[in-house]
């Protein structure tokens, strides 16, 4: 289901947007949770299993690109690298919430007397847990931006010479075409011509 899910969303996602193609996923990965826990036999485990894995590599799978194509360019791998740690981090915890809930939440099952016994209701903390997580990145994803089609690529890292400026594109031959650095040049050689220009002459169409 991962496999699958990271595939088609990523695919999809150059088509409709990194927004829509997360969005569809999380609602997808909110419409199985019952299926995931429900069932009492494997083949109906598995198969909500599947869904709901699709669905979170799917939504999981694109938030990366979203966030490199948001990122100040020169720093698109640290951003996105950055938060993902962040994230760890927080979800940490995450353990220690779910056997917490499961101490506070019981179901019963037979024992080998035939008796009822309680045990921790892990299947509800973990539904619990997903559908709050699902929701909290639905908020933010409807409520985030998205530069979709951001050529993050063509722009300097942040440790090469003018990879700090916001302009700092690479030209075919290795130079920098940003504006400040044409400006430098100008100031140097004393030329005319407006910024714009000087843009089109080193082949950088205005945005």
């Amino acid at each position: 289901g991962a496999i699958a899910g990271g595939a088609i969303a990523g695919w999809a996602s150059q088509y409709i947007g990194r927004r829509l193609t997360i969005i569809i996923c999380i609602l997808l990965v909110a419409a199985f949770i019952p299926l995931w826990i429900i069932p009492d036999d494997f083949s109906g485990l598995a198969a909500g299993a599947f869904c709901i894995q699709f669905g979170v590599q799917g939504a999981w799978g694109v938030i990366p690109i979203q966030l490199a194509e948001m990122s100040p360019p020169a720093f698109r791998a640290t951003f996105p690298g950055v938060a993902y740690q962040l994230g760890n981090m927080v979800s940490s915890a995450s353990a220690q919430i779910e056997a917490t809930g499961g101490d506070n939440l019981k179901t019963t099952r037979i024992g080998a007397d035939g008796q009822p016994e309680p045990i921790p209701d892990y299947a509800t903390v973990q539904g619990i847990l997903i559908g709050v997580v699902a929701a909290y990145l639905l908020i933010v994803t409807v409520l985030g931006p998205e530069n979709h089609g951001s050529h993050f690529e063509k722009h300097r890292a942040a440790f090469e010479e003018g990879g700090g400026e916001d302009d700092a594109y690479i030209q075919e031959d290795g130079t920098n075409a940003g504006p400040s650095t044409m400006r430098a040049r100008d100031e140097e050689s004393g030329s005319a011509g407006s910024v714009d220009e000087k843009r089109e002459d080193h082949g950088v169409e205005k945005a």
